[in-house]
């Protein structure tokens, strides 16, 4: 039984010894915890050795070893993105190339961190002033500067002419304009510096994400916002609300 459980454990390390090795010290020093250290050296070498055989014990579901990435030539960008909130609304715009609704956001540019990036695309897509609203807590550290987390990280599959299939690796912000709360959306009108790839600014209120509400495009097609930008979107309004 020890050794089934071993084995186990030690599978999915096979094909990366650095791991593999790490692993074994890992195990035994939990083994010699429960059981003797004789024991424990003797199953510990027949599981080894018969991972060294292939000679897998039937029964037992194995994880793959090796994660779904993509190849060393797939290219990948770093993002970020803001979701703006004022009241119980939230900025979006009709991307033209991707033909989605989205919030503000872009590439990462050299020397940025991603905050700088998110408030930076955020005023030069819509003309506001915005500031990050943090959804973590961070751990008080006093020799070193800390970049604020993003509320989470999502991978984006994107195809464009200039690189092909890619994907965006984006920082997702949730943040609030810099003017008085009881400004109405209807008085705040988005002026865009990138008219070629981002038109038709609006503000989506909570009521308007949670039905899944479909909006004008500049084409006169009706479309709902993506799954994520209605589940981010959502969340985003909601937890800036609540501390305000």
């Amino acid at each position: 039984m020890l050794v089934r459980w071993l084995y186990s454990r030690l599978e999915p390390f096979r094909s990366n010894s650095h791991h593999l090795a790490l692993r074994i010290g890992s195990l035994f020093r939990n083994c010699v915890s429960v059981f003797r250290l004789s024991d424990c050296i003797r199953k510990l070498s027949n599981v080894i050795l018969r991972l060294s055989k292939d000679d897998r014990p039937a029964n037992i579901a194995y994880p793959s070893s090796k994660p779904d990435l993509p190849g060393s030539n797939f290219t990948r960008h770093f993002t970020a993105t803001g979701f703006v909130v004022h009241g119980d609304s939230t900025l979006l715009h009709w991307h033209k190339k991707v033909q989605e609704w989205l919030p503000p956001g872009g590439h990462i540019d050299d020397n940025e961190d991603p905050v700088q990036t998110t408030l930076r695309e955020i005023k030069e897509e819509t003309g506001f002033d915005a500031e990050i609203v943090p959804t973590q807590s961070q751990v008080i550290i006093g020799n070193l500067e800390q970049v604020t987390a993003p509320h989470s990280i999502m991978i984006e599959n994107v195809f464009d002419k200039k690189h092909g299939e890619h994907q965006h690796i984006d920082h997702i912000y949730f943040t609030r304009l810099l003017t008085e709360p009881t400004t109405s959306t209807s008085d705040l009108v988005a002026h865009n510096e990138h008219p070629d790839t981002n038109a038709g600014w609006l503000w989506a209120s909570l009521s308007d994400l949670e039905n899944e509400e479909s909006f004008l495009t500049p084409n006169g097609d009706l479309r709902t916002p993506p799954e994520d930008v209605i589940k981010l979107g959502s969340a985003a309004i909601r937890h800036v609300s609540s501390i305000q």
